[in-house]
């Protein structure tokens, strides 16, 4: 329940075992929930040096990354994560997800989608962490159509995130709204301003304005 008490559990053992990779990458993971982003990189730096071959730090090192919208290095460090892990294992494809965000963010749309669509094709159970992810990662697919202007399948894979009710809570409704009118209004469709409405109700400003510009 402490994890300042865990830190420092952590710097004693390295304090005795030098090459200790999985201390490193468990003070990383504590140091970047306690916000020190610097002392966690250099955690995750230190952990892969020791040991390439854990996923783990990988996966840490490519968040600390994504803090720093540095999106292709991210990429990178996911893709490591992924080569370094197993389909069984919830990291696998939760590093496919951040790897296909972060492209999406590097404005790589189009290899973006294939990690989306592998993420979106594989059925999670719901005690499955990645769960809940599933409708931010078909958020993401319409984003990246709309970047390779596939304008209908952005559309139809923002319709696919809107019609998901469970594990919304990694993607508030306005933001899903708000690129869904996006798309209907790129694709001559109805329903843009009505999404509009809805999502500057929620309380977002970009839809605010583009209600404001689009009327």
């Amino acid at each position: 329940g402490s994890m300042e008490d865990a830190s420092a559990a952590l710097s004693r053992a390295i304090e005795k075992y030098q090459r200790h990779a999985l201390a490193y990458e468990r003070r990383g993971y504590i140091n970047y929930k306690l916000g020190n982003y610097k002392d966690a990189l250099y955690d995750f730096n230190k952990s892969i040096d020791i040991n390439p071959n854990n996923p783990e730090p990988h996966y840490g090192r490519g968040k600390i990354r994504m803090l720093k919208n540095e999106w292709e290095a991210a990429a990178v460090d996911f893709d490591s994560t992924i080569k370094r892990s197993i389909a069984l294992q919830p990291i696998f494809w939760l590093a496919r997800l951040k790897k296909g965000e972060c492209l999406v963010h590097a404005k790589k749309c189009a290899e973006a989608i294939p990690e989306l669509q592998q993420f979106i094709k594989r059925e999670f159970k719901a005690e499955n962490p990645n769960f809940r992810r599933r409708r931010r990662a078909w958020h993401l697919l319409g984003k990246a159509f709309l970047g390779t202007g596939d304008i209908n399948a952005a559309l139809d894979a923002f319709n696919q995130a809107l019609a998901i009710k469970e594990g919304v809570e990694l993607l508030p409704e306005a933001e899903a709204l708000l690129h869904r009118a996006i798309a209907r209004k790129q694709a001559g469709a109805k329903g843009f301003a009505q999404d509009l409405e809805t999502a500057a109700g929620l309380g977002n400003a970009e839809a605010k304005r583009l209600l404001a510009e689009w009327k």
